[in-house]
């Protein structure tokens, strides 16, 4: 329930914004599970982004294999393969140390190489190289855009986001 409150206040904000500038508010409500994706225009009605699968919402993972991104549910299936390439749920890891109680259970529930950033943050080794959190959730940042541009045949400008607390 509080989930869902959050995601309505951000489109709120987002159809707000949208009415106070001349270009389309994308308003992106990134979760743990899930992330949605909803924009706003003058003169029309907030409208939900749909994802490939014609889903309103898209599952926040993340697969890398070589130089291929797969996003969402093609991303979860691609978890039981190569696990430690798909990256489910790390929008709750944003901010938090390594030593942090939220990466120690994560560290317990999937099977991903984490190990402490630069910064001594989360990250997660992929090969010979490492990823951050942060870079992840930037991938799912793009694929957002890249979704409001090939349903709506939007260029996104303007975004308001909404994270995991």
């Amino acid at each position: 329930m509080l989930g869902r409150l959050r995601a309505c206040s951000v489109l709120a904000l987002a159809a707000w914004l949208a009415g106070s500038a001349a270009a389309a508010t994308v308003g992106i409500d990134v979760g743990t599970e899930w992330m949605r994706v909803a924009l706003a225009k003058p003169g029309r009605a907030l409208d939900m982004v749909l994802n490939r699968d014609a889903g309103r919402q898209t599952a926040a993972a993340v697969a890398i294999s070589g130089l291929e991104r797969t996003f969402g549910t093609d991303a979860v299936a691609l978890a039981a393969r190569m696990p430690e390439a798909a990256f489910v749920g790390v929008g709750g890891l944003l901010g938090a140390a390594y030593d942090s109680e939220e990466a120690a259970e994560f560290r317990r529930q999937y099977p991903n190489r984490m190990q402490r950033g630069s910064d001594g943050g989360v990250a997660f080794a992929l090969g010979d190289t490492a990823v951050s959190v942060t870079e992840l959730v930037a991938m799912q940042l793009q694929h957002a855009r890249d979704l409001v541009r090939e349903s709506e045949g939007e260029a996104v400008r303007d975004a308001v986001l909404a994270v995991p607390a």
